[in-house]
Protein backbone atom coordinates (compact mmCIF):
# COMPACT_ATOMS: atom_id res chain seq x y z
CA UNK A 1 0.00 0.00 0.00
CA UNK A 2 1.12 3.50 -1.21
CA UNK A 3 1.23 5.90 2.13
CA UNK A 4 3.64 8.56 1.05
CA UNK A 5 3.57 11.08 -1.66
CA UNK A 6 4.28 14.33 -3.12
CA UNK A 7 2.48 17.21 -1.56
CA UNK A 8 -0.13 18.92 -3.26
CA UNK A 9 2.04 21.71 -4.89
CA UNK A 10 4.55 18.87 -6.44
CA UNK A 11 1.01 17.70 -7.64
CA UNK A 12 -0.32 21.28 -8.92
CA UNK A 13 2.97 22.42 -10.73
CA UNK A 14 3.27 19.16 -12.01
CA UNK A 15 -0.05 19.26 -13.57
CA UNK A 16 0.78 22.78 -14.77
CA UNK A 17 3.99 21.96 -16.50
CA UNK A 18 6.09 24.24 -13.70
CA UNK A 19 7.99 21.41 -13.26
CA UNK A 20 11.71 20.99 -14.41
CA UNK A 21 11.55 17.41 -16.69
CA UNK A 22 13.68 15.21 -13.86
CA UNK A 23 10.98 15.92 -11.34
CA UNK A 24 8.63 15.78 -13.48
CA UNK A 25 9.59 12.39 -14.29
CA UNK A 26 9.44 11.41 -10.98
CA UNK A 27 6.09 12.62 -9.78
CA UNK A 28 5.06 10.94 -13.52
CA UNK A 29 6.61 7.59 -12.47
CA UNK A 30 4.81 8.14 -8.56
CA UNK A 31 1.56 8.88 -10.56
CA UNK A 32 1.78 5.61 -12.71
CA UNK A 33 1.51 3.47 -9.96
CA UNK A 34 -0.55 5.38 -7.31
CA UNK A 35 -4.31 5.78 -8.36
CA UNK A 36 -4.83 8.55 -5.91
CA UNK A 37 -2.30 10.85 -7.20
CA UNK A 38 -3.46 10.17 -11.21
CA UNK A 39 -6.93 11.59 -9.64
CA UNK A 40 -5.86 14.38 -8.61
CA UNK A 41 -3.38 15.08 -11.32
CA UNK A 42 -6.56 14.79 -13.82
CA UNK A 43 -8.75 16.92 -11.48
CA UNK A 44 -6.19 19.49 -11.43
CA UNK A 45 -5.04 19.85 -15.06
CA UNK A 46 -8.95 19.73 -15.66
CA UNK A 47 -9.34 22.44 -13.39
CA UNK A 48 -6.84 24.51 -14.87
CA UNK A 49 -8.72 23.75 -18.69
CA UNK A 50 -11.68 25.47 -17.33
CA UNK A 51 -9.71 28.47 -16.63
CA UNK A 52 -7.91 28.62 -19.59
CA UNK A 53 -11.55 28.45 -21.26
CA UNK A 54 -12.98 31.33 -18.85
CA UNK A 55 -10.49 33.84 -19.68
CA UNK A 56 -11.03 33.72 -23.51
CA UNK A 57 -9.81 33.92 -27.04
CA UNK A 58 -7.22 35.93 -27.06
CA UNK A 59 -6.49 37.71 -30.48
CA UNK A 60 -4.32 36.29 -33.25
CA UNK A 61 -2.66 39.12 -35.92
CA UNK A 62 -3.41 38.05 -39.60
CA UNK A 63 0.50 38.11 -40.06
CA UNK A 64 1.33 35.83 -37.31
CA UNK A 65 -2.09 33.03 -38.44
CA UNK A 66 -0.77 33.30 -41.83
CA UNK A 67 3.40 32.53 -40.87
CA UNK A 68 1.45 29.51 -38.64
CA UNK A 69 -0.53 28.11 -41.48
CA UNK A 70 2.58 28.35 -44.31
CA UNK A 71 4.10 26.18 -41.83
CA UNK A 72 1.98 23.30 -41.94
CA UNK A 73 2.86 22.35 -45.89
CA UNK A 74 6.23 22.06 -44.76
CA UNK A 75 8.12 18.25 -44.60
CA UNK A 76 8.14 17.13 -41.98
CA UNK A 77 11.51 15.06 -40.93
CA UNK A 78 10.76 12.27 -38.31
CA UNK A 79 13.39 9.73 -36.65
CA UNK A 80 11.95 6.68 -35.21
CA UNK A 81 13.21 6.37 -31.72
CA UNK A 82 15.12 3.27 -30.66
CA UNK A 83 13.01 1.36 -28.29
CA UNK A 84 14.74 -0.90 -26.30
CA UNK A 85 13.58 -4.42 -25.53
CA UNK A 86 12.80 -5.51 -21.69
CA UNK A 87 12.88 -8.40 -20.23
CA UNK A 88 9.92 -9.56 -17.42
CA UNK A 89 11.42 -8.61 -14.68
CA UNK A 90 12.43 -4.77 -15.88
CA UNK A 91 8.37 -4.24 -17.03
CA UNK A 92 7.60 -5.65 -13.86
CA UNK A 93 9.73 -3.17 -11.92
CA UNK A 94 10.24 -0.17 -14.21
CA UNK A 95 7.48 2.26 -14.51
CA UNK A 96 5.98 2.91 -18.05
CA UNK A 97 7.45 6.75 -17.60
CA UNK A 98 10.66 5.67 -16.82
CA UNK A 99 11.29 3.21 -19.99
CA UNK A 100 11.61 5.94 -22.21
CA UNK A 101 14.58 6.97 -20.42
CA UNK A 102 16.65 3.65 -20.07
CA UNK A 103 18.70 2.25 -22.84
CA UNK A 104 18.43 -1.83 -22.08
CA UNK A 105 16.99 -3.81 -19.17
CA UNK A 106 17.81 -3.59 -15.41
CA UNK A 107 20.49 -6.48 -15.91
CA UNK A 108 22.19 -4.87 -19.22
CA UNK A 109 22.64 -1.54 -17.48
CA UNK A 110 26.34 -0.73 -16.91
CA UNK A 111 25.90 0.07 -13.20
CA UNK A 112 28.85 1.87 -11.30
CA UNK A 113 29.41 0.19 -7.80
CA UNK A 114 29.60 2.71 -5.00
CA UNK A 115 31.42 0.43 -2.31
CA UNK A 116 29.45 -3.16 -1.36
CA UNK A 117 26.15 -1.52 -0.70
CA UNK A 118 25.16 0.64 -3.38
CA UNK A 119 24.91 0.22 -7.26
CA UNK A 120 24.11 3.06 -9.57
CA UNK A 121 23.17 3.97 -12.83
CA UNK A 122 23.09 7.99 -14.31
CA UNK A 123 20.35 8.66 -16.76
CA UNK A 124 21.07 10.61 -19.84
CA UNK A 125 18.68 13.56 -18.08
CA UNK A 126 21.06 16.52 -18.18
CA UNK A 127 19.32 19.66 -17.36
CA UNK A 128 20.79 22.28 -14.98
CA UNK A 129 21.93 20.69 -11.47
CA UNK A 130 20.00 17.95 -11.57
CA UNK A 131 21.01 14.50 -11.65
CA UNK A 132 18.21 11.54 -12.31
CA UNK A 133 19.90 7.63 -11.29
CA UNK A 134 18.26 4.36 -10.92
CA UNK A 135 20.00 3.12 -7.46
CA UNK A 136 20.38 -0.75 -5.82
CA UNK A 137 20.51 -0.91 -2.39
CA UNK A 138 21.81 -4.22 -1.37
CA UNK A 139 19.14 -5.83 1.65
CA UNK A 140 19.56 -5.06 4.97
CA UNK A 141 22.46 -2.24 4.71
CA UNK A 142 22.18 0.68 5.94
CA UNK A 143 22.81 3.44 4.35
CA UNK A 144 25.74 6.29 5.13
CA UNK A 145 24.70 9.47 7.42
CA UNK A 146 24.13 12.00 5.06
CA UNK A 147 22.10 15.52 4.65
CA UNK A 148 21.39 17.27 1.14
CA UNK A 149 22.51 20.68 -0.42
CA UNK A 150 19.03 20.98 -2.22
CA UNK A 151 16.34 18.56 -3.18
CA UNK A 152 16.55 14.82 -3.22
CA UNK A 153 13.03 12.65 -4.47
CA UNK A 154 13.13 8.87 -3.75
CA UNK A 155 10.66 6.85 -5.72
CA UNK A 156 10.98 2.77 -4.36
CA UNK A 157 10.58 0.54 -7.06
CA UNK A 158 11.48 -2.76 -4.72
CA UNK A 159 11.66 -3.74 -1.64
CA UNK A 160 11.87 -0.60 0.80
CA UNK A 161 13.47 1.11 3.60
CA UNK A 162 13.23 2.86 6.97
CA UNK A 163 14.10 6.34 7.54
CA UNK A 164 13.37 8.52 10.77
CA UNK A 165 11.22 6.29 11.88
CA UNK A 166 9.55 5.78 8.65
CA UNK A 167 8.46 2.83 5.98
CA UNK A 168 9.09 3.54 2.45
CA UNK A 169 7.71 0.42 0.40
CA UNK A 170 6.75 0.23 -3.39
CA UNK A 171 5.29 3.30 -5.13
CA UNK A 172 6.12 5.58 -1.94
CA UNK A 173 7.91 9.10 -2.93
CA UNK A 174 10.45 10.48 -0.10
CA UNK A 175 11.42 14.38 -0.23
CA UNK A 176 14.34 15.37 1.80
CA UNK A 177 16.34 18.46 1.43
CA UNK A 178 18.50 20.65 3.17
CA UNK A 179 16.37 20.01 6.58
CA UNK A 180 16.71 16.26 6.74
CA UNK A 181 20.07 14.74 8.29
CA UNK A 182 19.00 10.97 7.64
CA UNK A 183 20.14 7.34 7.24
CA UNK A 184 17.99 5.05 5.77
CA UNK A 185 18.06 1.00 6.68
CA UNK A 186 17.11 -0.78 3.68
CA UNK A 187 14.43 -4.26 4.46
CA UNK A 188 16.04 -7.31 4.70
CA UNK A 189 15.35 -10.44 2.14
CA UNK A 190 15.03 -8.21 -1.17
CA UNK A 191 17.45 -5.29 -2.94
CA UNK A 192 15.99 -2.19 -3.15
CA UNK A 193 15.85 -0.81 -6.27
CA UNK A 194 14.71 2.85 -6.42
CA UNK A 195 14.77 6.14 -8.49
CA UNK A 196 16.43 9.47 -7.09
CA UNK A 197 16.74 12.91 -8.70
CA UNK A 198 18.69 15.29 -7.00
CA UNK A 199 18.88 19.29 -7.54
CA UNK A 200 22.04 18.97 -5.63
CA UNK A 201 24.99 16.59 -4.07
CA UNK A 202 24.77 15.01 -1.19
CA UNK A 203 26.86 15.40 2.25
CA UNK A 204 28.15 12.97 4.23
CA UNK A 205 27.86 13.38 7.70
CA UNK A 206 29.14 10.85 10.28
CA UNK A 207 32.01 11.59 12.00
CA UNK A 208 34.13 9.93 10.42
CA UNK A 209 32.79 9.85 6.29
CA UNK A 210 31.82 13.37 6.16
CA UNK A 211 35.99 13.57 5.34
CA UNK A 212 35.15 11.41 1.98
CA UNK A 213 32.89 14.30 0.61
CA UNK A 214 35.41 15.58 -1.92
CA UNK A 215 35.78 11.94 -3.39
CA UNK A 216 31.81 11.27 -3.37
CA UNK A 217 30.27 11.55 -6.45
CA UNK A 218 26.42 11.42 -5.74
Amino acid sequence: MITHHPDSGLLLDYATGALAEPMALSVACHASLCQTCAEEIQRLEALGGSLLEASGRAQVDATSLNAVLSRLDEPETVTPPTVPHFDDKSLKILPAPLRDYLPASLGDLKWRHIGSKVSQFNLDLHIGSFKVSLMRFKAGQSQPIHTHKGHEATLVLTGGYTDQGQHFGVGDFDLKDTRHKHQPVVDDGEDCYALVVMDAPVVLAGPFSRFLNPFIKL
